[in-house]
């Protein structure tokens, strides 16, 4: 093989080397096109790429916090594995508002009003913005013994 060969050789290999690196994804590469495909609608696709930047990056909160969203709100409502992402995303920055927000959804849904109530505080400490009526609905809960109007077996 000859000098010029060998250049020929070495080069494509950078190349084709250069070409693997520059063309792999990040798990905001994958996390954005998520949100592309949250905008287009297409929520099965948006898991997949919501799931491949955890994948690239266990710690990435809010791909945690948006594959919750779409389990929640549109992934058959799978409320356990919505609760799962958004305690992930808490756990990794636990001064995240809205992962309170949405996990206080989710126990609200199960009709776990306590946990729902601590997570709404939560999210208010943390500045988190919130619909007064979802607000509202989460304090309120079930009527509870001895509380205003209700008896002791929950009647009015």
């Amino acid at each position: 093989m000859t000098a010029t060969h060998r250049f020929a050789v070495v080069a494509l290999a950078g190349a084709l080397i250069g070409l693997g690196v520059s063309g792999c994804k990040k798990a905001a590469d994958y996390h954005n096109q998520g949100r592309a495909y949250v905008r287009e609608k297409e929520y099965d696709r948006a898991l997949q790429a919501f799931t491949r930047a955890i994948e690239k990056d266990p710690e990435f909160a809010r791909a945690y916090f948006d594959r919750g969203l779409i389990y929640l709100y549109h992934h058959n409502r799978d409320r356990d594995r919505a609760l799962s992402d958004f305690n992930k995303a808490i756990e990794i920055n636990p001064k995240y508002g809205n992962a309170y927000v949405e996990r206080a959804m989710v126990y609200l849904q199960k009709k776990e009003y306590d946990k729902a109530r601590a997570d709404v505080q939560q999210a208010e400490s943390l500045g988190a913005q919130m619909n007064p009526g979802f607000v509202d609905a989460v304090r309120r809960g079930p009527a509870r013994p001895g509380a205003s109007g209700a008896t002791r077996d929950g009647r009015p």
